[in-house]
């Protein structure tokens, strides 16, 4: 009898402490869950209201368990504030206080149009020095890197095809690491020769591969 009451008790011990275990895991995942819903739907539209749609998914989050503000400029925090009952065992708490949080990134109102597979950056290079010349630092020299397809793309299945072939070649040039000798390989002004002239051709009416 005395074997049998010592191993019954470990084992229900063993029980309620897995089940224990498994009710915070549930509420902190809700926790977490629903701070990231509200959050993320705050900073898509800042004058949500994000609690129907958090109970839907989370319907064990309550009214006064959801908070939100917001934490900046275009930021959003949303928190749940919550708790996980205990089962009734020495030494261990009847209620477990769960916190999540979380903060996310909201847009601003006016947003840039976009172009599809078009891309330009304007920059300065500091330590510009032309070939053959004496060179005097720093110097600076103004440069724009662009990026722009053919109308309608060249390639099987249009721009798309080509951005494809683009990003395919461009990777495979083996740009090189020190400065390379004058000529007109790495001449992007080249229309007839360079290693970019094939790019360049594409956009003039000639099939990708």
């Amino acid at each position: 009898m005395a074997e049998t009451a010592l191993i019954i008790g470990m084992a229900l011990l063993l029980i309620l402490g897995a089940a224990q275990l498994a009710i915070l895991t549930v509420t902190q995942i809700s926790a977490d869950g629903g701070s990231f819903l509200a959050a993320h739907m705050l900073a898509a539209n800042p004058s949500a209201s994000p609690l129907p749609s958090v109970q839907k998914v989370f319907p064990n989050i309550g009214s006064n368990a959801l908070s939100a503000s917001n934490a900046g400029v275009n930021l959003e925090q949303a928190s749940v504030a919550t708790s996980a009952g205990g089962f009734t065992l020495p030494g261990v708490p009847t209620s477990f206080s769960i916190t999540g949080s979380d903060l996310e990134i909201a847009p601003t109102s006016a947003s840039p149009s976009a172009q599809t597979y078009k891309f330009g950056v304007a920059a300065q290079l500091l330590n510009y020095c032309p070939i053959n010349t004496s060179c005097t630092y720093p110097s600076l020299r103004s440069i724009y890197i662009a990026h722009t397809l053919s109308t309608g793309g060249n390639g099987a299945n249009g721009q798309f095809s080509e951005w494809f072939c683009h990003s395919g070649y461009l990777s495979s040039l083996g740009f090189p690491a020190s400065r390379p000798a004058p000529g007109p390989n790495w001449n992007p002004l080249s229309t007839s020769s360079g290693a970019e002239y094939t790019i360049y051709s594409w956009d003039t009416g000639t099939p990708c591969s």
